[in-house]
């Protein structure tokens, strides 16, 4: 069984039947994010409302899960064989995700502590006021310990460093999905010292996060110096 199949085929059902994810969710006593993660393909339905699912989308258990031989095939245990695949990906998914903060954390800090040079300069305690934009892609999504947070691999065009940032889900109107890009309203905060991913997320605080269809070098825009 294909998840990634079954999320489009339910995505196609739904709109068929003119549903929102939310009126769908409601049908079902579920919310419109359980929805969202079936679609996606991060997610199955339950067993004990897999038989309404169907029924609300006018087709059956097998029809719905993409199942073409019905012989001596047990939905609840390819269910669970599919859950479990998932939770040892989503797991994977994480222990990289930490691997790779850890990995760059180490080296910035070994970085930091062979070419930093203390600075004569006084430090400005008041910034001018400075509001810019960037855009990024989104590489990977993995859901954050706190529902309201997702932690998101980003990347900016025409760059190999790619970053993993914990965002606010309410930041965003649009949902997020991987592959997209995505302009994120910054206000700096601190001096940002170098025009890169890391210094920029550590220097500023993220205003707003919206869905945008630039490519390419449509993408480059927003100065970090706010000179």
């Amino acid at each position: 069984m294909d998840i990634n199949k079954v999320g489009k085929n339910i995505v196609a059902l739904r709109k068929k039947k003119g549903l929102t994810q939310q009126e769908l969710g409601a049908k079902l006593f579920v919310t419109d994010k359980a929805v969202s993660k079936w679609e996606r393909g991060i997610g199955l339905p339950d067993i004990s409302i897999l038989e309404k699912l169907a029924e609300v989308l006018d087709t059956d258990i097998y029809e719905l899960l993409q199942i073409e031989n019905k012989k001596n095939i047990k939905v609840e245990k390819i269910l669970e064989e599919e859950r479990y695949r998932i939770k040892k990906k989503f797991l994977l998914k994480i222990v990289i995700a930490l691997l790779f903060v850890l990995m760059c954390v180490s080296m910035g800090l070994v970085v930091k502590n062979i070419i930093y040079k203390p600075s004569n300069e006084k430090v400005v305690d008041n910034l001018k006021e400075c509001v810019f934009i960037k855009t990024y892609r989104v590489e990977n999504i993995l859901q954050s310990n706190d529902e309201d947070y997702l932690l998101l691999t980003i990347r900016e065009f025409n760059c190999e460093e790619a970053v993993t940032i914990r965002v606010n889900k309410n930041l965003s109107e649009d949902e997020f999905v991987e592959g997209n890009n995505y302009e994120f309203t910054l206000k700096r905060i601190k001096e940002i010292k170098e025009d890169n991913v890391n210094e920029i997320f550590d220097s500023t605080e993220i205003l707003a996060i919206k869905e945008t269809d630039k490519i390419g070098l449509d993408q480059v825009q927003g100065s970090p110096t706010c000179e």
